[in-house]
């Protein structure tokens, strides 16, 4: 029987660096529950050491009891999330703890209703009622073609938001809650339907397409209308459970919206964002389409500690896939927040990213540049004949594939040093990105051959092996015979392993 307890956690205000402690004690006791453990999730998404260091931790269950203490200067939000697989009972419960807290929450997972119960110091801000309040609803029927209007979405999300109010309007009545339980709570109620329906609107344009795209005004000033009655630039929006992760995919979605000005309004969009004409502002676009654009979008939308919060997620990102000008921007991070609680984590990434770009080419990386060269996958394996090989179909603009090379390349070269493992890596789509091509076969230590492909090359060699996206890794056996790896995204590498072992005996 597999039983998980989630404790998710999401602090509610920054703190200042003099601000008082005070310790919290939470004493969980989950009747008729089977397992022994719990993980403990902080997303408390704004902390610096939630962001880059620590969000789980697993706290013993003894009996189904456990007790875990913090020790807080500003109120949390925790959210225990009960999930037994085998018997297909679970339930989400979320308490407001606050420094000085000393809560008892009790749940029979056998019981229909689960009969909670929140006892002890800070009750008043813990009874069930405030369940009512979501802070998000399943919008997934919606994801369809059919639903060229948001109109359906938009009267979900309204309901919702309707319950939110109303069950909050009660338990202020009920219960006379804490101050900082009615400010928070009341901001949460108020910016639900903002991040609801941009979060949908940012999802339903891949869902629908053309549909979508022929009533985008519509989308779009819907959207406009709810950014006009709350700004985001509001460092309170920072404490609030769901903003600090709604906010990073809303500078996607601009992100993503400057990716179409690009090419449908060309002039404008460079003169506006790079101060150019558009053969010089491409070249800056092209080679950075990620943190580049994203810190240009952060100076001109934002301020003050949504903005430093923004620049964070940068680096966040970029420590699982691409890492350009990372460094750059780093120094300009430092200059606009010289004391920035963030700082001594992104500090040692940013290091490692300055020696791997101080990687040169070497004689073990051997370059097949020219685009037009190689036409077929045949072709291709003339160049590897008798040999057992990982071929790698990734590209630069590829987010996914640099991660998993970031992830799991001098891993694979590891375990196999001194086997008759040969490498080649194929780039899709790069013939205009030469440039980054060679800088990155360094860059992530690229050793063996690397082919910078045409279309046609591509195209072939994607329907022959039957793959589906990037990255695709192929084995190549020594009879010239190849097959997918069956490892999957992300890689689990003992899979690959098993398979490249199997390749090699063959």
């Amino acid at each position: 029987m597999c039983t998980r307890l989630i404790i998710l956690f999401f602090v509610a205000a920054f703190f200042s660096f003099d601000a008082k402690s005070q310790n919290a004690t939470i004493r969980v006791n989950i009747k008729n529950a089977s397992t022994g453990k719990v993980e403990i999730i902080n997303n408390d998404y704004s902390n610096a050491h939630v962001m880059f260091k620590e969000r789980v931790a697993e706290l013993p269950l003894v009996q189904g009891k456990g007790s875990e203490k913090f020790n807080l200067t500003r109120p949390i939000f925790i959210s225990i999330d009960y999930d037994n697989d085998s018997l297909k009972r679970s339930f989400t419960y979320n308490i407001f703890l606050s420094p000085g807290d000393n809560l008892d929450f009790f749940a029979d997972a056998d019981q229909a209703g689960f009969g909670f119960k929140v006892t002890g110091k800070g009750r008043e801000n813990n009874q069930p009622l405030v369940q009512q309040i979501k802070d998000n609803i399943d919008l997934q029927p919606y994801y369809n073609a059919k639903d060229s209007l948001p109109s359906r979405a938009f009267a979900s999300i309204l309901q919702q938001d309707s319950i939110n109010r109303k069950a909050l309007n009660d338990y202020l009545i009920r219960y006379r809650p804490s101050k900082n339980f009615i400010k928070y709570y009341s901001l949460f109620v108020q910016y639900f339907p903002l991040w609801a329906y941009v979060s949908f609107n940012g999802n339903q344009k891949f869902y629908a397409g053309g549909p979508y795209r022929r009533n985008k005004n519509k989308w779009q000033l819907l959207e406009d209308s709810l950014l006009k009655a709350n700004s985001l630039n509001n460092s309170e929006l920072l404490n609030i459970p769901g903003y600090v992760y709604f906010i990073p995919i809303f500078l996607t979605r601009i992100k993503e919206r400057l990716w179409e000005e690009s090419n449908g309004a060309p002039k404008k969009f460079f003169q506006e964002w790079y101060g150019t004409d558009e053969r010089e502002g491409r070249k800056i676009f092209n080679d950075d389409m990620e943190n580049d654009l994203r810190e240009r979008i952060i100076n001109k939308y934002f301020k003050g500690q949504v903005a430093e919060f923004l620049y964070a997620t940068i680096f966040k990102d970029a420590m699982q896939e691409k890492q350009d000008n990372i460094p750059e921007i780093f120094e300009r991070f430092k200059l606009k927040y010289p004391r920035s609680r963030y700082t001594a984590y992104i500090e040692p990434f940013v290091a490692q990213v300055k020696e791997r770009k101080g990687h040169t080419l070497n004689d073990k990386m051997v370059l097949i540049e020219n685009p037009d060269s190689l036409k077929s996958f045949e072709d291709v394996l003339k160049i590897v004949k008798g040999k057992t090989v990982l071929l790698d179909m990734w590209g630069t603009w590829c987010g996914p594939c640099r991660e998993e090379l970031l992830k799991n390349g001098d891993s694979i070269k590891t375990y196999f040093k001194d086997k008759a493992l040969d490498y080649l890596y194929i780039a899709n789509y790069d013939e205009s990105n030469s440039g980054k091509w060679k800088q990155l076969i360094p860059y992530y230590n690229l050793t063996g051959i690397n082919i910078l492909a045409g279309k046609e090359l591509t195209k072939d060699i994607m329907q022959k092996a039957k793959g589906e996206g990037y990255p695709t890794y192929i084995i190549i056996k020594k009879d010239g015979a190849y097959e997918l790896s069956k490892a999957g995204y992300p890689m689990d590498r003992n899979i690959l392993y098993e398979q490249l072992k199997n390749a090699l005996n063959d």
